[in-house]
């Protein structure tokens, strides 16, 4: 299969976790068994996971096996710790826009 395939989406789920050691946000692309990525905020985890795709990707090439055609549009989905604050949101929110295509938060969106 060819780069151009790969064009595209997988969907984006980024976790914020706490411990008494600090919080921990973890950054998936739930349709890629075994695609996540560890970072000390939502940015650095979102970023973290675009290298860990082109290896799981590439992995999976070398070993045959089949590998999901993304999506063409983006999305996401956000788990916030349930006390978590506003500015946590927000930069959890920004670390999705930079991956996102722009024209899906064309609107605000609301948290419930």
């Amino acid at each position: 299969m060819s780069d151009d395939a790969f064009e595209g989406h997988y969907q984006l789920r980024l976790v914020q976790e706490r411990t008494d050691a600090a919080d921990i946000w973890t950054a998936s692309h739930p349709e890629l068994l075994g695609c996540h990525a560890i970072g000390r905020s939502p940015g650095e985890a979102v970023n973290e996971l675009d290298a860990v795709r082109e290896e799981w990707i590439s992995r999976a090439r070398l070993k045959g096996e089949q590998i999901l055609k993304p999506s063409d549009q983006p999305t996401w989905e956000l788990i916030l710790a349930t006390d978590h604050t506003i500015i946590e949101a927000a930069r959890a929110q920004d670390a999705i826009r930079a991956v996102a295509n722009p024209t899906v938060f064309s609107e605000p969106w609301q948290m419930s």
